[in-house]
């Protein structure tokens, strides 16, 4: 199976909404960008740090959830 995951790199000031927003047109799908990037807290982004944004659908490995 193809693997269609972006990599986005975070400029300062951004947000996981915001990119959520930026990468699916929805700011409230921040939450498979946090899982791809095991992130302990989504609201610590640092400048220059490259994050994994998942193809939606994307299920959760922990949970089994799906989000689409």
């Amino acid at each position: 199976t193809a693997d269609f995951t972006k990599v986005h790199t975070v400029n300062h000031g951004e947000t996981l909404s915001g990119i959520a927003q930026q990468h699916y047109s929805d700011p409230a799908l921040w939450r498979p960008i946090a899982v791809a990037n095991l992130l302990d807290d989504p609201r610590a982004l640092a400048a220059g740090q490259q994050l994994r944004v998942p193809a939606l659908p994307f299920t959760d490995p922990i949970t089994g959830e799906v989000t689409r």
